[in-house]
């Protein structure tokens, strides 16, 4: 340590003028408030605001010049012999000159700042706006960077100052590490790897800091007083490192970016269809990242898709096909949850190695509404107050038509491959009551060869409470005033049956998959499940539920199996509970209080984990992992 101490204290002798620079600068910044334009009053804010710009400033051109002439300078005008003339070793030369540059670069940024916190403290969180921590964490970031700097710049001092053929290796090793680093940080960041990205950037300064420190170490104890010999020595070692560095941050991202469903731990959102395959986004615990997929259940096939920003969300915007054979779903441009224009993307859920088709079709934000044609041939959407309608194959568009303004998002659907249904609302108020309001229904139908749109039929709304068939064809609904349930057709609106309500309020009603119609009931000393024919003409079965709870349809696993949501009314065991009904047997079971019901038979667990209804065996399964279901 002797030899070091010695170097270490030579240096700072030789740059001896460089703290008395900084401590001139620093009583120069006292003035601030003399200078024209500033107000009297804001005189200690005047004084920081300066001294913080000289300081940084000169920390800055302190780093770049003693980290490029400590060393470099000494190499190249043959100097450096003079220190191994001595009982020194290589490391202690190193370490002494390169600590001393350190030390001087930051020493002079505190001298900078002395006068001003002497007299009006230091500058610190408070005048920043930021917190203790926040601060702290810059500030050690700033020191970091500024060690990081003077490194550097030895680096760049011996490759400019030597002048040898190595500088190819450099320029190439440059191009090659900037490249990975790039490339990692894009692909991470574009899949939605927000974290995994900070991650593998603050990795790769971290081995940028390491390479440099082996490099300029190994360039004064293995080159010596060489230039050339010191440079190649510099070269081979900080390029070996870097992209060595560089190939594990990629290896990194590829381990990131081969997350599968069944590494999910929370699901967050889901999005079931027609057959067996899901939209699904849940949290890796792992890889500290939230991925979204296209799953098929059964078998554990699955696509990755970008989720997109909707109605200020993140989300999988996913259409399903009416028959379950199509999916399209919606990516962003700029990486998963950015604002930009949108990509439709198509996948055939039916072949044995789905691939997603890159459509040539665009929308500038998130259509109001977005359906995809039975044979997958045609999405419609509404975009900017007008039905569009493209061809996917080719992304021409086929029809643009003006729409009608609603209260909310229409629904669309494709009544056959070339007309498409318009379904819309607007709120209307009873004449014996401005008050109240309702919804008043209007059914319009595009045909898309000739570009026309016209009303078809519609109707009132009283409650608001209202189900469509699964292939739109009849439309559910209450009338609070008539008492009743009423079926209306889904393409006119007109009545088709009328159910009475028999003196009991109806707590939920909808489509079986079948087409029969299933509606809950109050009854005497409990409540029923009645099970009525697909138009209403007669009632099937009736099932007693005991008890008081309130009861609603929570999904069809199967078609002889319904899935009700049950809420205690009695206070002393508030809660819900999920129940089980065999429409065959009539039998009654009640599943985990634990499990909250989504559709189609699945469930969320406490721990955020997705479960599927085995209808076989009653039992949940995990629905993302496929060697469960075998």
């Amino acid at each position: 340590m002797r030899g070091f101490a010695a170097v270490f204290g030579r240096e700072l002798s030789e740059h001896r003028m460089l703290p008395l620079l900084a401590l001139g600068l620093g009583i120069v910044s006292l003035a601030a408030p003399w200078l024209p334009g500033v107000p009297r009053a804001s005189s200690v804010e005047a004084r920081s605001a300066l001294v913080l710009a000289l300081a940084l400033g000169l920390s800055a051109v302190s780093a770049i010049f003693l980290g490029g002439s400590v060393i470099s300078r000494d190499l190249a005008e043959r100097r450096l012999g003079f220190y191994f003339g001595r009982p020194l070793a290589g490391w202690e030369i190193w370490a002494g000159k390169m600590v001393a540059a350190v030390a001087l670069t930051l020493g002079s940024t505190l001298l900078v700042l002395l006068p001003t916190a002497l007299l009006d403290g230091v500058p610190g969180p408070q005048s920043l706006g930021l917190s203790v921590a926040v601060t702290s964490l810059l500030l050690l970031a700033l020191g970091l960077l500024l060690v990081e700097l003077v490194l550097l710049s030895h680096a760049g001092g011996v490759i400019l100052r030597a002048r040898s053929a190595w500088v190819a290796l450099d320029l190439a090793g440059a191009g090659v590490f900037a490249i990975l680093g790039w490339t990692t940080f894009r692909r991470l960041l574009f899949a939605g790897a927000a974290l995994p990205a900070r991650w593998a950037l603050l990795a790769l300064a971290a081995s940028v800091l390491v390479g440099l420190l082996a490099a300029g170490a190994v360039q004064v104890i293995d080159g010596r007083t060489d230039p050339r010999r010191a440079h190649r020595a510099l070269s081979i070692t900080l390029w070996g490192m870097l992209l060595a560095g560089g190939l594990a941050a990629q290896g990194y991202a590829r381990w990131v970016l081969a997350a599968a469903p069944e590494d999910l731990g929370p699901v967050q959102r889901v999005e079931t269809s027609p057959g067996s395959w899901i939209g699904v986004c849940g949290w890796d615990a792992r890889r500290r990242f939230e991925p979204c997929y296209l799953v098929d259940v059964p078998t554990g096939r699955f696509v990755r898709a970008l989720p997109a920003l909707d109605m200020g969300l993140v989300r999988l915007a996913v259409e399903f096909s009416p028959g379950g054979r199509w999916a399209a779903w919606l990516e962003p441009e700029g990486g998963a949850g950015k604002p930009g224009p949108l990509q439709l993307y198509r996948l055939d859920l039916r072949r044995l190695k789905p691939s997603p088709f890159q459509s040539n079709i665009w929308y500038p934000r998130p259509p109001a509404s977005l359906v995809l044609s039975p044979d997958g041939s045609q999405v419609a959407a509404i975009q900017e107050g007008r039905i569009v309608v493209d061809e996917v194959a080719t992304g021409n568009r086929l029809a643009a038509v003006p729409v009608p303004r609603f209260y909310g998002p229409p629904s669309l659907e494709f009544a056959s491959p070339g007309r498409l249904r318009i379904l819309g609302n607007s709120v209307g108020r009873d004449a014996r009551d401005p008050v109240v309001a309702y919804n008043v229904w209007q059914i319009w139908e595009m045909d898309v060869s000739k570009r026309r749109l016209q009303q078809t039929g519609g109707f009132e709304d009283r409650l608001g409470s209202m189900k469509r068939s699964p292939d739109g064809s009849r439309i559910l609904m209450r009338d609070s005033w008539e008492r009743a349930i009423e079926l209306r057709d889904g393409w006119t609106g007109r009545p088709l049956a009328v159910l009475p309500w028999e003196g009991a309020n109806p707590h939920g009603m909808d489509f079986l998959s079948d087409g029969r119609i299933a509606v809950i009931a109050s009854a005497d000393g409990g409540t029923e499940v009645r099970i009525f024919s697909p138009d209403l003409s007669a009632g099937l079965r009736r099932f007693r539920v005991p008890g008081k709870d309130r009861l609603w349809l929570a999904g069809q696993p199967a078609p002889d199996l319904l899935v009700l949501e049950r809420e205690s009314l009695d206070r002393g065991k508030r809660g819900r509970r999920s129940l089980l009904l065999d429409l065959v047997t009539g039998s009654t079971r009640d599943l985990d209080r634990d499990l909250e019901p989504i559709s189609s038979g699945f469930f969320f667990s406490r721990s955020g984990q997705l479960l599927q209804l085995d209808p076989r065996t009653g039992g949940m399964r995990p629905a993302l992992r496929p060697e469960a279901a075998r």
